[in-house]
């Protein structure tokens, strides 16, 4: 074969390939909806996901914070399974296997303590009682156990202020440390400098872990002086795909206040040298309490989900903001007006897209949006 004739064809399959590209992106992502259950806990403010059976599919948890208990729903059938018929549960649950026994336990908020379940007898034992509004569950200290970090919300009489570390010492046994931050909401973490241990993120802010919980210093290193709403959700995530991890913040109240969703671009040094920020949206309203990354319609970028809270102003949208090919613009896709909260990214069919599970924290009506995307191959 010639050269001319090679690189015609190169060209011809580069032109093909932009053409499918373009025409998959005027295509709305396929999103399937899902009614779990229309009769769940009531006002489910808390939801967590994790293989709760140990059949390799990830089963859904969900708290009332008004009535309804803490309960879990099994994949594929959505069967509604009780943990606890009573309690007033708060607004974050997490699957961890506490007690080191090879399945996944469930620690939950309630209204006044931090609290874990363990499966499968769903004994509760608590931590501590507290008020908290979010909570991850990691190994910190590399030591082959689950440890936890919580905060509080910055709103509504409270404060975010406080880190507070939990650190397993023995089954059922927690040492705890307090730990200064500015005041917010918004908790996640993430390994932010590469080192293998697992740092905690907020609104403005990142924590360096140098593997001592209780007596480890912490340093707070900013990533931006120029995002001031101090209510956010919190997204690490590699969304360049450079390698390095960045972070997705979306305002996550008050309703009638105005702000902006944006990522912030992790520079080689994430600790000393300055991090870009990348409007997504400019002027949206501060409901906006979801926001997750993944490649939704199966592009090859990495696409941004977020969501709005019922009390926010009609209407609710749940919405993929579309990356077309640079990471710095996007096209947004509304696939709901029912608005939801605190949602969970998961591939609940093992497909290979990832489809997205929510509650608006009023009712009682759990949802699943399933992404019926095509693989470029067709399967």
């Amino acid at each position: 074969m010639s050269l001319r004739r090679s690189q015609t064809i190169f060209c011809g399959f580069c032109y093909f390939f932009a053409l499918a590209t373009r025409m998959a992106l005027a295509q709305p992502i396929p999103f399937r909806h899902h009614v779990v259950d229309s009769h769940g806990p009531v006002n489910p403010w808390g939801k967590g996901i994790g293989d709760l059976n140990g059949d390799h599919r990830m089963d859904f948890v969900v708290g009332g914070s008004k009535s309804g208990g803490l309960v879990w729903y099994r994949n594929p059938s959505w069967q509604k399974q009780i943990i606890r018929k009573d309690g007033l549960w708060s607004t974050d649950i997490e699957c961890a296997d506490i007690d080191g026994d090879g399945d996944l336990d469930v620690v939950a908020l309630k209204k006044s303590a931090l609290c874990w379940l363990e499966n499968p007898s769903w004994e509760i034992h608590v931590i501590e009682p507290r008020v908290l509004h979010d909570i991850e569950a990691v190994d910190f200290d590399s030591d082959g156990d689950i440890d936890l970090v919580a905060r509080d919300q910055g709103e509504f009489g409270h404060s975010g202020a406080t880190l507070h570390f939990y650190r397993q010492d023995a089954h059922r046994k927690w040492s705890h440390r307090s730990l200064s931050c500015p005041d917010g909401e918004g908790l996640a973490t993430a390994d932010m400098d590469g080192d293998q241990d697992m740092d905690v993120v907020i609104n403005s802010s990142w924590f360096e872990n140098s593997g001592d919980i209780l007596n480890g210093a912490w340093p707070r290193r900013s990533y931006t002086q120029h995002w001031t709403h101090a209510s956010a959700f919190v997204c690490p995530a590699d969304l360049n795909q450079d390698g390095r991890i960045d972070v997705v913040l979306s305002p996550s109240e008050l309703a009638g206040e105005r702000y902006r969703i944006s990522w912030f671009e992790a520079p080689k040094d994430p600790k000393t040298q300055a991090w870009l920020e990348h409007p997504i949206a400019r002027n949206v309203e501060a409901v906006h309490h979801f926001v997750g990354v993944a490649d939704f319609d199966l592009d090859g970028d990495i696409d941004v989900a977020s969501a709005e809270m019922e009390q926010g102003a009609d209407p609710d949208e749940v919405k993929i903001y579309r990356n077309t090919g640079d990471n710095v613009t996007w096209a947004v896709e509304v696939f709901a007006t029912t608005g939801s909260h605190s949602m969970r990214l998961v591939d609940v069919d093992s497909d290979g897209d990832i489809d997205l599970f929510g509650a608006n924290h009023q009712g009682h009506t759990v949802d699943l949006w399933i992404n019926e995307t095509k693989s470029p191959g067709g399967q």
